[in-house]
């Protein structure tokens, strides 16, 4: 259970004025022939979710409907990912992970870990701040947020080298 989230590109459909681009049965469609490539894919990266929800649903989070990735909503998102990267210094202090008990103190301890983090949150709060959700991941930004951050950027990277936009169609989708 959690957040899933899916990149996928298909040949562009010849549609008619006024038809939208993709419905549930197309997308159905497109499903059963085979036709759908997956380019990219998330596990709970919360914070690169609560973009695609505003830049391409309207703000709507819903996991049923398919929605369209443009080149200029790619670039916008790796032009984020590329300031957080560049800005964010990342420390890495020890959090507690755990206690033990130490028979020879005849006393708890903590169990402690490395980890990175992030030391200034500013940037990534104006950039791509995180958001909660039913199972949807941690808010914190630290190392997994980081990682979503950097897989994101060279996604965009690829998809904008790889994808002819006049002829091929991205879309996202999420499910939880």
């Amino acid at each position: 259970m959690g957040l899933d989230m899916y990149l996928y590109r298909f040949e562009r459909p010849a549609v008619t004025a006024g038809e939208p681009l993709i419905t549930d049965e197309k997308y159905h469609a497109l499903w059963q022939s085979g036709n759908l490539e997956e380019v990219g894919y998330w596990r709970k990266a919360n914070a690169i979710h609560r973009f695609f929800v505003n830049a391409v649903q309207d703000g709507e989070d819903d996991c049923c409907f398919h929605h369209e990735v443009t080149r200029s909503v790619l670039e916008d998102l790796r032009g984020r990912c590329k300031r957080i990267i560049e800005s964010t210094a990342v420390v890495n202090p020890n959090i507690v992970k755990g206690m033990h008990y130490d028979f020879s103190s005849q006393s708890w301890q903590e169990l402690m870990e490395e980890s990175e983090t992030v030391a200034d949150e500013a940037v990534c709060d104006r950039e791509l701040p995180t958001q909660g959700g039913f199972f949807f991941g941690g808010q914190c930004y630290d190392e997994w947020y980081l990682n979503h951050i950097a897989y994101t950027y060279e996604l965009c990277d690829r998809l904008l080298e790889e994808t002819d936009f006049e002829s091929e169609m991205l879309f996202y989708l999420s499910s939880w």
